[in-house]
């Protein structure tokens, strides 16, 4: 059964603002176009590990492991600033900072637990291959944090998120 909405004269359902056109052609074109940069980006941060970390040893390896990735926060950025948008539009709020990234690190450390340690323990290696080092498993955990989940966060669960629900 199609339910039908009534449309009301300063275009919004039952008050929901209808975007336009227009606005929809934007954004999936920004979406498009964030999609394919953060693939373009991509394979250069696999280069990147392959050609050039390898030669580089220490800090600097570390730190160039990190901050590889965030050229990929650039269509976002891009597409933020056009829209107008502050974090706290993509979902990102400055009530109970503490709290949220206790219970990041928490799930991120019952999860390093669950698929490495654990089955490290038993012999097995899933994914990663490291070791039951702890000052090796911490750098790799602040890696995987300021990298990856940053990353990932802003760019997929942020504005791309946001702008496919309209």
């Amino acid at each position: 059964m199609v339910q039908s909405e009534t449309v009301t004269a300063d275009n919004s359902i039952c008050g929901e603002e209808i975007p336009s056109l227009e606005t929809k052609r934007k954004t999936i074109l920004a979406i498009v176009i964030t999609y394919a940069a953060a693939l373009v980006l991509i394979f250069g941060v696999g280069w990147f590990n392959g050609n050039i970390l390898p030669n580089l040893t220490g800090f600097v390896r570390s730190v160039l492991m990190t901050v590889v990735w965030w050229p990929l926060l650039i269509p976002t950025i891009v597409f933020m600033r056009r829209d107008k948008e502050a974090l706290k539009d993509i979902g990102f709020s400055k009530e109970k900072i503490p709290q949220q990234i206790l219970v990041g690190v928490i799930v991120a450390i019952g999860s390093l637990l669950i698929f490495i340690v654990i089955p490290a323990l038993f012999g097995l290696q899933m994914g990663y291959v490291g070791s039951l080092n702890i000052f090796s498993n911490v750098l790799v955990f602040i890696y995987v944090l300021l990298a990856n989940a940053l990353v990932e966060e802003v760019l997929f669960r942020g504005h791309l998120f946001k702008n496919s629900q309209t």
